[in-house]
């Protein structure tokens, strides 16, 4: 598959039950806020930013190695991030907004 020449930011997180998600803290999934999240099952959903943080630890780079690959194999070109910018969500955000 054909890698993406922009770079698109990502946060690998671990929840409790020891599964790594993807968020990606700037492609809005709805018009809730909700942010687009990936996992291995299940693949590309919606998650809510603030529960995502609240509810998840950051992950290490041993435990999303297997995630990031993934990704890259399916052609994202990945900006690994601790956290998100808040404005630029925001700008984000009400681009999509009606």
């Amino acid at each position: 598959m054909k890698t993406d020449k922009e770079k698109t930011e990502v946060i690998f997180r671990k929840e409790k039950d020891k599964t790594i998600i993807a968020l990606f803290p700037y492609l809005i999934h709805d018009m809730a806020g909700n942010v687009v999240c990936y996992a291995h099952l299940g693949q590309h959903g919606g998650a809510s930013y603030n529960w995502a943080i609240k509810e998840t630890k950051l992950a290490k780079e041993n435990e999303y190695r297997d995630l990031y690959n993934e990704l890259t194999q399916i052609g994202y070109n990945l900006h690994i991030v601790k956290k998100r910018n808040y404005t630029r969500y925001l700008n984000e955000f009400y681009k999509i907004k009606p």
